[in-house]
């Protein structure tokens, strides 16, 4: 009877926790979102082509963390899937809004590393 009812206990945590996580993602991706149209000045039309692309980097990235150890591992998928989304990205941003964009993705890289979240590498 105990194992049954730690069996039920641990199966409604963990259902309780995947629901719990798909709004989240979508909060995230709504708050990058906002950042987005405020700094590029996105039209209706752009803003509305980058939210589905927005939540499913956000899901990818939170899965890549989820799945892979720290190390180099993690960092290439990481990148790989930043590349891959910044290409759809580039398709629906101008010349000048995709500066902008790559710019404030460096100073968050930036601001990343200088956080003390990752050591600083000599000459960077």
């Amino acid at each position: 009877m105990k194992n049954r009812i730690l069996v039920l206990v641990t199966a409604l945590t963990f259902i309780a926790a995947i629901a719990l996580a798909q709004p989240r993602q979508r909060l995230i991706a709504k708050e990058e979102l906002k950042l987005l149209i405020k700094e590029l000045e996105l039209s209706e039309t752009q803003a509305a082509d980058l939210k589905p692309i927005l939540e499913k980097q956000r899901q990818e990235m939170e899965d890549i963390f989820r799945t892979h150890e720290r190390g180099p591992a993690m960092r290439q998928a990481l990148i790989k899937t930043r590349e891959t989304f910044d290409g759809e990205i580039e398709n629906i941003l101008t010349e000048e809004q995709m500066k902008t964009y790559r710019e404030r993705q460096k100073e968050r890289q930036e601001r990343w590393r200088d956080s003390g979240n990752r050591p600083k590498r000599p000459g960077r």
